[in-house]
């Protein structure tokens, strides 16, 4: 857990007059992090359908837009009522926001393929497996990195390009919490492969 003790939260999530008990838990792949708004819209679009770009999340009168802000920094704990609404956004940044939309799911996808290489170079270290199977596993997983790596750059590259002078605070700071998310899984991924290698050059010597 978190030192904030942060990574997971049951809150409650009032839409239009519906009431949704959600809960956060913060991802495997993102251990040692904590909580954001980010998080909490994610969920809020699962249990609601409604998209991160069309959401107005408010909390005791005041709108959640900067996706990358703590829940607790914003005094959000286990059993707060969140209110949540339909946000309306002019055109040019509806097209925007959905290219973004398009890009968070992809982001979370290499997450996710992310959190099984980890799952699985933790299995190899705990010795889950045997030694002479360590080697040959080590250099495939070494591979899946790179494709994460790749992965991560082109999310990076496609995000850098866009251009968004033109966009609302929400447009952009939206953009800033998926940087964000892309710099933390480089940051994950070099420290595993520095990890690989020290271990694959100690088996090779």
């Amino acid at each position: 857990m978190a030192a904030d003790g942060a990574n997971i939260l049951e809150l409650v999530l009032v839409n239009a007059d519906k009431l949704h008990t959600i809960r956060l838990e913060l991802p495997y792949e993102e251990a040692g992090d904590v909580l954001t708004v980010a998080h909490l819209a994610r969920e809020a679009e699962k249990v609601t359908g409604v998209e991160v770009s069309n959401q107005r999340l408010i909390f005791r009168e005041r709108e959640l837009k900067d996706q990358s802000k703590r829940l607790t920094a914003l005094c959000i704990t286990s059993g707060s009522k969140i209110h949540m609404l339909k946000h309306k956004l002019v055109p040019d940044d509806t097209s925007e926001m959905a290219i973004l939309s398009n890009i968070s799911k992809e982001i979370e996808t290499t997450h996710k393929d992310l959190g099984r290489v980890i799952h699985k170079v933790d299995g190899i270290h705990r010795g889950y497996f045997p030694k002479e199977f360590n080697l040959k596993a080590f250099t495939k997983l070494k591979c899946r990195l790179e494709q994460c790596t790749m992965l991560f750059n082109d999310e990076l590259d496609r995000l850098n390009a866009l251009d968004l002078h033109h966009c609302e605070p929400d447009v952009t700071n939206y953009r800033h919490e998926l940087i964000r998310r892309i710099e933390i899984g480089l940051h994950r991924i070099d420290g595993i492969e520095r990890g690989i290698h020290d271990v694959v050059v100690r088996m090779t010597t």
